[in-house]
């Protein structure tokens, strides 16, 4: 099962919503939880987000002059990279790097995209986006379910994973995510392997599509 549905169509804004995720702790000596958060329809974009970066702010800072211009060095880089035009300037501005330096911001690691073939129903690990730059450590729980699910990013610092119906034509819907999906057999982490394989397929045509989809049917999610 994917989870219930936990915010019907509604005309009325502020419609309470409540959904649960799980915390992933960097610290292994620490369980995992199941958490909730409770908004309303108006806000079921931005609630999570807003919940976790109050979070990531306050469980670490940048305390160091050199975590402060690692992190400074990483932006410009990755501003370098976004570059439309090779003609663009290379510099970034200084204060606009101090301005970007103070916020805090959430990383989203897709662990199953939101994409027809999943029936856009994504599963995605929040991370804490300055987490290299602070220091943090490895979190070894993450990385893997991260690696099991075909991923190769190592996280850092503590992690959150929820799921959401996220179809752009209609309403975005959040979907409990359990603690007991936690389970490396769970039925989600097979779907994450399908989704993949079919989204690369879709990359190389047709043909290779159907074939995929039906290797993956018979010896990943059967």
């Amino acid at each position: 099962q994917n989870g219930s549905m936990l915010m019907e169509t509604t005309s009325n804004p502020d419609e309470p919503i409540v959904f649960k995720y799980v915390f992933i702790p960097s610290d292994t000596s620490k369980p995992m939880e199941e958490m909730e958060l409770r908004s309303t329809r108006k806000d079921v974009l931005g609630c999570l987000m807003a919940q976790l970066r109050e979070y990531f702010a306050s469980v670490a800072k940048l305390s160091t002059p050199e975590q402060r211009q690692m992190l400074k060095d990483q932006i410009s880089e990755h501003i370098k990279k976004q570059r439309k035009s090779a003609e663009e300037p290379a510099e970034v501005d200084d204060s606009m790097l101090e301005m970007m330096a103070d916020s805090q911001t959430v990383d989203v690691v897709a662990l199953i995209p939101a994409v027809p073939a999943a029936g856009y129903i994504s599963v995605s690990m929040y991370v804490d986006d300055r987490g290299t730059a602070k220091g943090l450590p490895v979190n070894h729980r993450a990385s893997a379910l991260v690696s099991v699910c075909g991923g190769d990013t190592r996280i850092v610092g503590d992690a959150f994973l929820a799921r959401s119906y996220d179809n752009e034509a209609e309403e975005m819907r959040r979907i409990d995510f359990t603690l007991a999906e936690m389970s490396p057999d769970a039925r989600w982490i097979r779907e994450a392997l399908r989704v993949k394989t079919v989204v690369e397929a879709n990359r190389q045509g047709g043909a290779a599509v159907i074939l995929f989809n039906m290797i993956v049917y018979y010896y990943v999610v059967k």
